[in-house]
């Protein structure tokens, strides 16, 4: 679903506060509400309309605004924005509402070469290197106390994933590391029935190996 631009609508209804008993004045203010909002995204790859207008008669159910996000200039990892309303009458009251946009874009595993593409001089060379499965790899810098989140994209054949973790020189060791991987990240699956968790010491230039469970076609949470 990353591969291209996605649109997703937004519903926004007014709350008001809640009273026993409202005057008719004070029900005629309510339902004669009508809010100018302007909308402004705060990152370059989420795009709505420059305004809408909120109303507040129940029987119109709310109003709708769309929202565009084009991932595909986005590196992999962890990316946040926000669609922020306010009132393009009174913009010093700061925003009324507030819409949090997350994206995660995975790590891609590379596939092999379809093997019937290849010469035969490729096709050796190919075999060699397919006997052991894809890998992927990239350093870390760790500090006490701060998650360090990777999110992977899983081959749709896979079942197992074996986590290598090798240490460089490392002071007043051995250090304490927990590993923690949710083979889905798609959140269709409680976290605890799922989650491998394993508390690792490393120990200065140590290799550490953790075999755990990963869903073909997810996207492992590591």
């Amino acid at each position: 679903e990353l591969q291209g631009p996605l649109t997703f609508g937004v519903l926004v209804q007014p709350l008001f506060e809640h009273a026993a008993t409202r005057t008719a004045a004070e029900v005629e203010e309510l339902l004669s509400l009508e809010l100018q909002l302007q909308l402004g995204p705060t990152a370059p790859w989420v795009t709505t309309p420059a305004s809408m207008v909120l109303l507040s008669a129940k029987e119109r159910g709310g109003q709708t605004f769309t929202v565009r996000l084009d991932p595909s200039t986005l590196p992999p990892g962890a990316h946040f924005a926000a669609v922020q309303a306010v009132d393009a009458t009174d913009p010093a009251r700061g925003p009324l509402f507030s819409l949090p946009i997350t994206v995660v874009i995975p790590h891609a595993i590379s596939p092999p070469p379809p093997l019937g593409a290849l010469t035969p001089a490729q096709l050796e060379t190919a075999r060699d290197e397919t006997a052991a499965p894809p890998a992927l790899s990239f350093p870390l810098t760790l500090q006490g106390g701060v998650p360090v989140r990777r999110f992977i994209s899983v081959p749709e054949s896979a079942e197992w994933a074996k986590v290598t973790l090798r240490s460089g020189r490392m002071a007043n060791g051995p250090h304490a590391v927990l590993l923690h991987a949710v083979p889905s990240a798609r959140g269709d699956l409680p976290n605890t029935a799922c989650q491998t968790k394993r508390m690792l010491q490393l120990r200065e230039l140590s290799e550490e190996v953790v075999q755990l469970p990963v869903r073909g076609g997810a996207t492992l949470e590591l």
